[in-house]
């Protein structure tokens, strides 16, 4: 009997050790053509603390909020309007029906990845300029790879990568578009995660920094305007999901990360307008999160768009000219209450009014 015991504890053992172990991320993990996956999007973006990490760590969400829900729907590129540019190899997946306005507003945009089995990678680029009718895509000469594969904990790598699109086609072009940049990869943790949508998964946690420039060269003027965007994503990857479990994305400011945009995998909500929607976005301008502690996001495609920043006896507590289409506004030296921000096209003179809750 005794023996019988010991043989007992021994599988009990490795069980629970196989139950911890850290796990490999192949390809088989990666999104095919025709997956549909759902997730949340939530605004608390406060609590997450980006060292937390390491081997056989546990990370704790349980407590996130799903705001709102939208689904990813990966396509064949032959069932896109850009079929002529990718072929029926790469994958599709649309990631904005518009952005921006008037001539310069871009129409049914889409990403496109590779999957092979040794690395998935981000293969082009689609949209269609609303001053010109015809689809527009380009593909990356130096490739921008997210995962390598097998993707095991401590692995890392660091690649280039860039992009050329040309805006149409002699003699209707107005130049062209580019994107280049450096991804820097690691894989900085394994463990278990706990999201709303499951307990204790088995994860691996990548942490990636993302330097890139994106420009425009103007035929007709002879000049352009490019804009570069520094960020940071968190991910953590799972054996049964096609996208990561969770993906915080941010920047990084001096010691301070902050997160603009946090989703994770769930299932369907039956009502999921229940909680304060603290997102306010318009015809190109995007403002979050509202309530805020310390920093809010502005994300704005106005070029050279004025923000002001009063409070609720209209003294002007803050002016600047937006130098890129993403900026961070630091809230840290006032005082709890509700301000008001005033963004101004100077293009058109319109003025977008929007007030604030500083927490």
């Amino acid at each position: 009997m005794k023996k019988n015991f010991t043989i007992l504890f021994i599988l009990l053992g490795f069980l629970t050790h196989r139950s911890i172990a850290q796990i490999t991320i192949t390809s088989a993990q990666m999104p095919s053509v025709n997956d549909t996956i759902r997730y949340s999007v939530s605004n608390s973006f406060t609590g997450f603390k980006p060292n937390e990490t390491g081997a056989n760590y546990n990370w704790d969400f349980t407590a996130l909020e799903s705001n709102s829900q939208a689904i990813y729907e990966y396509k064949s590129s032959a069932t896109t309007p850009y079929i002529f540019n990718f072929g029926f190899s790469a994958i599709g997946l649309k990631i904005a029906d518009s952005i921006g306005s008037g001539q310069a507003s871009l129409k049914n945009v889409y990403s496109f990845f590779q999957k092979q089995n040794n690395s998935f990678s981000a293969r082009g680029l689609g949209f269609q300029l609303s001053a010109i009718p015809f689809p527009l895509a380009g593909t990356y000469s130096s490739e921008d790879v997210i995962y390598y594969f097998p993707l095991d904990y401590l692995d890392s790598f660091s690649k280039n990568f860039a992009l050329s699109i040309p805006l149409g086609t002699p003699p209707l072009s107005l130049g062209n578009f580019y994107r280049t940049g450096k991804r820097t990869t690691i894989v900085d943790g394994w463990g278990t995660i706990s999201t709303p949508y499951k307990e204790n998964v088995p994860c691996l946690r990548v942490k990636s920094e993302i330097q890139s420039r994106d420009s425009t060269y103007i035929t007709t003027l002879g000049n352009g305007f490019a804009f570069d965007n520094n960020q940071v994503e968190y991910k953590w990857l799972s054996l049964d999901e096609k996208i990561p479990i969770l993906e915080i994305i941010g920047n990084q400011i001096g010691n301070n990360f902050i997160p603009t945009s946090i989703r994770f995998r769930d299932n369907q909500k039956i009502n999921n307008n229940t909680s304060i929607n603290t997102e306010y976005t318009n015809e190109g301008v995007l403002i979050f999160p509202n309530p805020s502690n310390d920093f809010l996001q502005i994300n704005c495609t106005w070029a050279n768009a004025e923000i002001t920043l009063l409070n609720v006896e209209g003294k002007k507590l803050l002016s600047k000219v937006l130098q890129t289409e993403s900026e961070i506004i630091d809230l840290s030296n006032y005082q709890p209450g509700t301000y008001f921000i005033r963004i101004t096209n100077p293009s058109t003179n319109q003025s977008l009014h929007q007030s604030i809750i500083k927490k």
